[in-house]
């Protein structure tokens, strides 16, 4: 190896499973993190100080395959997740809310049947971003006699609020995913009877996983009753 490549070689990051005692490598689904990773990332600030997380946004698919690559030491993300080398544990339920714009006719609703949802354009995050809660929307819909018109696809969760804020369409979104967060323009109701869109997880593989990567996983599952009071929270708040 010449001195140039040894030395790119020293710079290059360094996997999950080789890395420094003081860090913890933790992907991040945008779509799916919310305030599950942000309340065990105070609990952890607090309970390691000495060992630093390192934060990484990728799709799903990258973050599956992170995993794999031991690039990674755990993500946070939506199921489904069917590869059976990765271990993972539900962190919290998914319960269904309906984005609308502020002077909608169904923002002056408390609650919001599936059915109501009929003849309205749908604002959608694409499949390959959000597969779960994509295909629990569909499965919802079919459910309620109707098939939903789709008249936007995105690839960025930031731009379903101010597309449905925008007036083009409504849209779907998980407890979890909005539950710490208001939009101007835009109404947030419950659909009822609750309508589940799958779970939140947190995802790793067991074999060569490091002490401070099985400690932060200890500290995500910790939490479920945050989560639920967070949800619980928003299916009650009208107005």
């Amino acid at each position: 190896m010449t001195r140039f490549h040894a030395e790119e070689a020293a710079r290059r990051p360094r996997r999950a499973h080789d890395a420094e005692p003081g860090t913890v490598a933790i992907g991040v689904d945008g779509v799916a993190a919310g305030s599950v990773l942000s309340a065990a990332l105070q609990g952890w600030a607090t309970r390691r100080p000495d060992v630093r997380p390192v934060l990484s946004t990728a799709s799903p698919t990258e973050l599956l395959d992170l995993l794999r690559r031991r690039e990674l030491d755990l993500a946070v993300l939506d199921e489904p997740i069917t590869e059976p080398e990765i271990s993972t544990r539900a962190l919290a339920q998914q319960r269904a809310v309906v984005l609308v714009p502020s002077a909608h006719r169904l923002a002056a609703h408390d609650v919001v049947q599936p059915a109501e949802l009929r003849d309205e354009p749908f604002v959608m995050l694409d499949r390959a971003v959000a597969p779960g809660v994509h295909d629990r929307t569909l499965a919802m819909c079919v459910a309620a006699g109707f098939t939903p018109r789709v008249v936007l696809q995105l690839r960025d969760a930031a731009l379903v609020p101010l597309s449905v804020a925008s007036g083009a369409g409504i849209a779907i979104a998980g407890s979890i995913h909005v539950s710490d967060r208001s939009f101007a323009g835009v109404g947030m109701r419950p659909l009822v009877p609750v309508q589940p869109l799958g779970s939140v997880l947190v995802a790793w593989v067991d074999d060569g996983a490091t002490r401070q990567c099985r400690e932060f996983i200890d500290l995500l599952i910790e939490l479920p009753k945050f989560h639920e009071r967070a949800a619980r929270r928003l299916l009650t708040a009208v107005g």
